[in-house]
Order: structure tokens, then C-alpha cells, then sequence
């Protein structure tokens, strides 16, 4: 795919979505108070922009961002939503 047709400041969608999924296992303990807590689940709630473009083949080229500009302007820009929730992988 030729990902240089979409805007400079947003990432291929699928990069996108990669890096707001990031997440790794975090367990904190407090021994003196014989605490742990483990994070087993994340939910990203978040507003985005798309760029959708096609290629010279016309496939389509999607990339995404967080909302670029809040400056009101005569043509607003499009926020869509996205909600991914990530849990933890306990059958290893």
C-alpha cells in the first residue's frame, strides 16, 4: 500500500489502532500492607480523524490521528469514535 497519499500527520489506520492497544501486564504489591493489584483489562475510549484516500491500484489508503485542530473553522472537521477494550491473555 502506498501510504505516503495520506496526510503527513496521521498513521496508517492499522498502525493507529496497534499503538493505542499497546499494552502490557502491570502488577503493583505493597508489602506492608499486603496489597496487590494487577491492571487485567484497559478500555481506550477516543475520538479520531480519518484520512481515506486510494491508491494508484484503488485499494483504499486509510489513515488516522487524534483530532488535529479544535479551532473552529467555516468546515469542521468529522470526529468519529472509537472504543477498543484490551484484556489480558491468561491461557499461557
Amino acid at each position: 500500500m502506498d501510504y505516503t497519499k495520506i496526510d503527513e500527520a496521521m498513521l496508517p489506520f492499522f498502525e493507529y489502532v496497534q499503538k493505542l492497544s499497546k499494552f502490557e501486564k502491570s502488577s503493583f504489591t505493597d508489602e506492608e500492607k499486603s496489597l496487590t493489584m494487577s491492571i487485567e483489562s484497559v478500555t481506550v475510549e477516543t475520538p479520531f480523524e480519518l484520512d481515506i484516500q486510494t491508491d494508484n491500484n484503488g485499494k483504499l489508503v486509510i489513515g488516522a490521528s487524534p483530532p488535529l485542530y479544535y479551532v473552529q473553522t467555516t468546515v469542521e472537521p468529522v470526529f468519529h469514535s472509537m472504543k477498543i477494550r484490551i484484556i489480558e491473555d491468561i491461557t499461557n
